[in-house]
């Protein structure tokens, strides 16, 4: 008698919700309402994910839109561009540790894109034992103002290096890179940093940044008028993430500068009309803004000039650049039906996932200490043991769910789901086993962890169906 594999038809997570193809060029375009914090989503290997901490404009003070930072993962690594008030905020809602970030790139040296530097720098050690230098890649002055930054705390740093808590040196330590021209300016485990000069009218030097990953590519523009540069260096990639100025919201700021002086800053900055222009000539498979006001008037004005796929400014917006890209939009949840929702769109997600094989998204699903148990196997105790498991069977065949939620009981940080699945398995030529079908019911225990994302804690699937032979 063959025994029959059954992969647990509840493992979902209200961060992964399930995404509707909206269009775009081939590999298309989908978009999702993620109830619960986007960005702790895991990429497959092979994807770059890019995360809009902040996308506000300038100095003002903004607390829908933070000031302007943006996180890219790929290849295991964690890369900052630009540090601007509230980053290392956003990073915590993201779920992502503030003492993983050890490289930070900047555009230039304008304030608004560095206040929250020294948090970075002191928090990521103080509050988070960081014990490597943190590198700093940046135009002319970067290194001075590193240097003077860590003056300007330098009772702090004594006090907790030498005096107190004996914290790592290496970790208060800061590498400095200077920038200079158009260069690469990192490359290691397949990622690749290109720098390249923007157009900031008198703010000189400023850079943008094009990131390359396995064939997958994005861009981004830091502070800039048109540039043919920002062009050239933008040639194929997937996703350009591009600032923006509102000539009209400018025109009426509530501080009344000089007519003048609003005319010379709209022309250091993109109109949406050029801003269009720019998206039409470099045909990216997804135009994004950040830098830029978040609203329906910028989006409109783009659209007289370009048709493509675009994407406003959102903080906490989450894109996965893979064969499909993928948006994810942060809602956090906060009522038993928005979890319901999470979950049965998690579901509908998880479909794709293992039917195109995805093991190791599968698996970032579940909480370290998670354990699962498939029928006719011991249970897998620990994300690692379900990473292997899923990566050693998914590969034998095509897995095809139709998952449903019956119930949900949420209660604080703690829900319960119960539901119902319909498998069809087709065999592959190494499968161990022939094609089959089957369905049942399971039970999953949720967690909502530190980071805001619910997790898989406990998944046991039962099928109602005799075991095969019987």
């Amino acid at each position: 008698m063959i025994r029959r594999l059954l992969v647990a038809a509840s493992i979902a997570c209200p961060a992964l919700p399930a995404l509707a193809p909206v269009g775009g060029r081939a590999g298309g375009i989908a978009q999702a309402q993620a109830v619960s914090p986007s960005p702790t989503v895991t990429p497959p290997s092979d994807s770059l994910k890019v995360v809009l901490l902040g996308t506000g404009a300038g100095p003002p003070v903004n607390l829908q839109q933070y000031g302007m930072s943006t996180l890219i993962e790929a290849g295991g690594q964690r890369f900052l561009f630009d540090c601007g008030r509230g980053a290392t905020l956003r990073l915590a809602q993201a779920g992502v540790p503030v003492r993983s970030i050890t490289r930070v790139f900047l555009t230039h040296l304008h304030s608004d894109h560095l206040l929250q530097l020294p948090d970075l720098l002191l928090a990521g050690w103080a509050g988070g034992q960081r014990a490597v230098p943190l590198e700093v890649w940046g135009p002319a002055g970067t290194r001075d103002m590193m240097d003077h930054l860590q003056q300007a705390f330098a009772f702090d740093i004594r006090m907790r290096r030498d005096v107190d808590e004996h914290l790592p040196a290496a970790g208060i330590t800061v590498v400095s890179h200077e920038v200079t021209t158009d260069s690469v300016v990192f490359a290691e485990r397949g990622v690749t940093v290109t720098a390249f000069l923007v157009d900031h009218g008198p703010v000189q030097p400023a850079f943008g940044y094009r990131v390359d990953y396995r064939g997958r590519s994005v861009v981004l523009s830091g502070d800039t008028r048109v540039s043919e540069n920002l062009v050239r260096h933008a040639h194929g990639t997937d996703v350009l993430v591009h600032e923006v100025i509102d000539p009209e919201l400018a025109r009426n700021r509530p501080d009344r500068p000089s007519a003048a002086i609003i005319e010379s800053i709209i022309a250091h900055h993109t109109t949406p009309a050029q801003a269009g222009e720019v998206f039409r000539r470099v045909a990216p498979r997804l135009a994004v803004y950040s830098h830029a006001p978040n609203s329906e008037r910028i989006l409109a004005q783009t659209r007289a000039v370009y048709a493509g796929p675009l994407q406003g400014p959102e903080d906490l917006l989450t894109i996965l650049i893979g064969a499909h890209i993928e948006v994810l939009h942060h809602t956090p949840p906060t009522t038993t039906a928005e979890v319901r929702r999470a979950v049965d769109s998690a579901n509908s997600r998880l479909q794709r996932w293992y039917a195109a094989g995805q093991a190791d998204s599968v698996a970032s699903l579940f909480a370290v200490d998670a354990r699962q148990m498939p029928p006719n196997s011991a249970p897998l105790v620990g994300r690692d043991s379900i990473r292997a498991y899923w990566a050693a069977t998914l590969p034998l065949g095509q897995w095809r769910f139709e998952l449903g939620t019956d119930d949900l009981l949420a209660a604080d940080s703690i829900a319960v789901e119960r539901g119902h699945y319909r498998l069809t398995f087709t065999a592959g030529s190494k499968a161990p086993m022939p094609s089959f079908q089957d369905r049942g019911n399971y039970v999953v225990l949720w967690r909502r962890e530190g980071d805001g994302v619910w997790r898989v804690v406990w998944d046991a699937p039962v099928s109602v169906l005799p075991p095969a032979g019987r």
